[in-house]
């Protein structure tokens, strides 16, 4: 497996500037708002093996220290450009935050559709670009955490690479 990060490139609704830490640039999404970032429009890695799966992580993280057990509901829209033609689709996930939640210890998220993967198999074709948007819809009712999460500007992308061994005969 292979990982590349998808660097976010620009909020939307009331995203503020924060960091995870002192230098991991992220967007604070409060409760009973649905804001997050887009990521910046990328073609797809020269290496990668379309017939293969591949997984979207986030790093998440509360602004400030939280007692309880809580969720928070995720967003992921995804919109392909292939040959002169854009394919979009998206999902939304609930996600388990740990108990008593501190500043220090931020979580990663498998972004998926409940399938363990966030693209299957032969999602992709070899000239396809790839465009997202990430965010927290903190005026869901089952996004119960109290308060301000925050949504590290990039995803981490895993994939398997294209087997690269040359064979002669």
């Amino acid at each position: 497996m292979t990982s590349s990060p998808v660097f976010g490139s620009r909020g939307f609704g009331i995203a503020t500037l924060a960091a995870i830490g002192s230098t991991i640039d992220a967007r604070g999404v409060a409760l009973n708002t649905d804001a997050g970032f887009y990521m910046l429009p990328r073609p797809l890695p020269k290496n990668i093996d379309p017939s293969r799966p591949s997984y979207l992580t986030a790093l998440l993280a509360p602004a400030t220290n939280a007692v309880g057990t809580y969720t928070a509901v995720l967003q992921l829209l995804v919109t392909l450009y292939r040959a002169n033609t854009l394919l979009e689709s998206s999902f939304t996930q609930t996600v388990q935050l740990p108990t008593n939640w501190l500043t220090t210890t931020p979580v990663t998220a498998l972004l998926d559709d409940g399938s363990g993967v966030t693209f299957p198999a032969a999602t992709f074709h070899p000239d396809d670009w790839l465009g997202l948007r990430f965010m927290r819809l903190g005026s869901q009712i089952l996004d119960t955490f109290p308060a301000t999460i925050l949504l590290a500007m990039a995803l981490d992308w895993t994939y398997s690479p294209r087997c690269q061994l040359i064979c002669c005969p």
